[in-house]
């Protein structure tokens, strides 16, 4: 989620598609962006302005820098926050848009770059008003996320319910670690909220009980989550199983095909993940980072045995320069628009445009290989 600073003129927030326009259109759900502003301009939700003046009706609103131009969010969905803030709620541009349902979890993985705390349900009531402003709108992709978001459990069903009635034709990711899943009636009343656009992205950090659950902190969490698997696959629903690669598991790839192969056919789609380095991952960098150049045989290895087999899968998270060459028509460009990077020496880079980059959040932990790619 993309967010700027500035300087609250009305400590009120307020949700609203972001404009330029004056003229025509429902100003109780949109924000005006306009550098000067005139009485004139009353009704809107909201403001965000240049200048120290607001139209007497209004409830919030934001004084930007001049330097700071948000032209190019005119149509998003934005937040103006008490604290002198706007956050892009939903950004037109973006493939990867997606609704933060909780910051709690059932789990607590050591490498998590999002650490859980207590449920607020500002998050539903933010995701119900998104949804609001998207009504009539053609959304091609959405994704729910958290925390653990299936442990709010109506909620969760009442948006999954929104985004699939609202928008059928849109694909729906939903990220989850497994664990309330593996409660076959829950899993059926979300399969009968999905479309065969929705897909469940599971995840699984090792082919033992006594890996996941390391990782994962959680006794018997391996377990529930390969029921849950199991759960979905009856029930017909798309799955992907994510993997993401640490210090403590990166010596389970080159076996791990052949345990996906045969435990679960059924799953659709497979992806092998890099670390993002904060939150709970930047606290326990000593125990789960590792270099993506002292895995690449581990990972080389991996990627022979699943083409083998006829596995579907892909790699996130990774520059192409630190991975091996075979694995490279495999990985994606995966890290959110809103916090990815290159660095200058990939400026001389000739494949820097199908490279995934790198995240601003890992706090500059970057590969001992990075290099220019010359083919």
């Amino acid at each position: 989620m993309r967010t700027y600073s500035g300087e609250s003129l009305k400590a009120k927030s307020s949700i609203g598609i972001l404009t330029d326009n004056t003229d025509s259109i429902p100003r109780g759900n949109h924000i005006l962006y306009k550098d000067n502003l005139s009485l004139s301009d009353f009704g809107f939700r909201g403001y965000v302005t240049k200048d120290n003046k607001l139209p007497l009706l209004s409830k919030s609103g934001l004084k930007l820098p001049d330097e700071l131009d948000l032209s190019h969010h005119i149509g998003d969905i934005v937040k103006i926050s008490e604290d002198g803030q706007i956050h892009v709620l939903w950004e037109n541009s973006c493939s990867q848009n997606a609704f933060y349902l909780t910051d709690a979890c059932n789990v607590n993985c050591i490498m998590c770059p999002q650490p859980q705390k207590p449920h607020d349900k500002i998050h539903i009531d933010t995701a119900r008003s998104v949804l609001d402003l998207l009504v009539g709108q053609k959304v091609e992709h959405m994704c729910i996320t958290g925390g653990e978001p299936t442990i709010i459990k109506d909620n969760f069903l009442e948006i999954i319910a929104r985004c699939t009635t609202e928008h059928p034709d849109a694909s729906l990711q939903i990220l989850t670690n497994g664990q309330t899943l593996n409660e076959f009636e829950f899993a059926k009343r979300c399969a009968e909220l999905s479309t065969p656009k929705t897909c469940y992205c599971v995840s699984m950090h090792g082919d033992t009980p006594l890996t996941h659950d390391l990782i994962v902190r959680r006794d018997n969490a391996f377990s529930k989550v390969h029921s849950s698997l199991y759960n979905l696959s009856k029930l017909n629903v798309g799955i992907e199983v994510r993997f993401v690669v640490s210090k403590l598991n990166y010596t389970r790839l080159p076996g791990l095909a052949e345990f996906f192969f045969r435990t679960y056919p059924f799953v659709h789609h497979f992806a092998i993940m890099g670390l993002e380095m904060t939150g709970c991952a930047a606290k326990n960098v000593d125990e789960v980072w590792i270099d993506p150049m002292d895995y690449r045989e581990e990972l080389d290895r991996f990627v022979l045995e699943a083409e083998r087999r006829a596995i579907n899968f892909s790699i996130y998270n990774h520059q192409l320069c630190v991975i091996p060459e075979r694995a490279r028509k495999h990985a994606k460009r995966s890290i959110s628009d809103w916090k990815c990077k290159h660095i200058p020496v990939c400026d001389k880079c000739m494949i820097q445009g199908e490279c995934g980059g790198f995240f601003t959040t890992s706090n500059n932990l970057i590969s001992k290989g990075i290099q220019p790619v010359c083919l």
